[in-house]
């Protein structure tokens, strides 16, 4: 086992260490700075595992060995903690089923009309639920039913809470999975939002670095990201038997050690992780390649079907006039604080020419 992880970190140190753009087809970004990593990143990194308490391989997956509990669903769990709950559904005009989660008061403050409404969307591979992980009293969905909100929790679309569709089956049809982040959207509704706070938004990496933006770089745009995405059925998933330890987030998002919550760790990632679906990280990945902020690209001929010309159009900011607030972490390896300036500028229509 550990000669395999050995051996998985190695192709990923050469990966990463910037080599002539032609051993891997696809052109060097040459549009903004980023952070290249070095030698010494993947050294540390091997240290740190070297230097965990338990074995080696316990350090990079650790079963759960606890005995099977039952399992609440999301509203069970938040009518368990004392607040009134219900599911509701959602039918896109392209037969998908999403569903949810709506916190109308607790305790502290009971149910009654009037109430402003406050929408928590999670990230990639999540689930509404993942605002409720926290122990006690630091779930934000709890904190904001208390100061008088009424709270909705999105489950987007593909995840466990909403994999229905009209016709297709997420276990059998393929193209269940073929959708990104933009056929989600609903541009019709901007207007309802009086403010949006974004955390690390992350469809536009341009700077990102470390081992998931190279493995992105490398698959993205050939065979193997067909091959890939076929094999595993257009989505990914973390086992729920399974834990991935400290290190190998740090390893992929970026070590910031004083920061993370050892002691819930467990909890956390045993509930945050759900389905994922795959060609939102291609998506992204394009971008990155592409140094725009585009729709997704199908190729020249797919494009051309799609799009009518042969290069996919970029995004139109310019609509977004929704007061916005973002916050970010200064460690983290996909959306970097360059990330977050750049679309600051853009969002101010600020943007730096030499830059798009």
């Amino acid at each position: 086992m550990k000669r395999v992880i050995v051996l998985f970190l190695f192709i990923f140190i050469v990966i990463s260490i910037p080599l002539d753009s032609n051993a891997f087809r696809f052109p060097r970004r040459n549009c903004v700075p980023y952070r290249r990593v070095s030698l010494i990143y993947y050294l540390q990194l091997l240290n740190k595992i070297k230097n965990q308490p338990q074995s080696f391989q316990d350090s990079f997956v650790e079963r759960i060995l606890t005995k099977p509990r039952v399992k609440l669903s999301t509203v069970e769990e938040i009518i368990s903690k004392g607040y009134n709950a219900s599911t509701h559904t959602i039918l896109s005009k392209d037969g998908y089923f999403t569903t949810v989660d709506r916190i109308s008061g607790g305790i502290l403050s009971p149910p009654r009309k009037g109430k402003q409404a406050v929408l928590l969307f999670h990230g990639s591979g999540g689930i509404g639920s993942n605002w409720i992980i926290q122990p006690g009293s630091r779930n934000l969905a709890f904190l904001l039913a208390d100061a008088g909100y009424e709270v909705w929790l999105a489950n987007g679309r593909g995840s466990s809470a909403s994999m229905k569709h009209t016709h297709l089956n997420p276990d059998r049809d393929i193209s269940y999975w073929n959708f990104s982040f933009e056929e989600q959207e609903k541009p019709e509704l901007n207007k309802k939002f009086k403010a949006s706070f974004l955390l690390a938004p992350g469809t536009f990496v341009r700077s990102g670095y470390g081992l998931v933006i190279n493995l992105g770089l490398w698959l993205t745009g050939t065979l193997l990201e067909e091959i890939v995405n076929r094999i595993l059925m257009g989505r990914f998933r973390v086992q729920p038997e399974y834990i991935i330890t400290p290190v190998i987030l740090d390893a992929i998002f970026g070590d910031d050690s004083q920061q993370f919550n050892h002691t819930n760790f467990r909890n956390a990632l045993e509930k945050g992780f759900d389905n994922g679906v795959l060609r939102p990280p291609f998506h992204v990945a394009q971008n990155f390649k592409s140094c725009r902020f585009q729709r997704y690209d199908y190729g020249r001929r797919g494009n051309l079907i799609k799009y009518g010309k042969t290069q996919p159009p970029t995004y139109n900011l310019d609509g977004m006039t929704v007061p916005t607030y973002i916050f970010y972490g200064e460690s983290d390896n996909l959306v970097t604080p360059w990330v977050i300036n750049y679309i600051i500028n853009l969002l101010c229509n600020f943007a730096n020419p030499n830059l798009s």
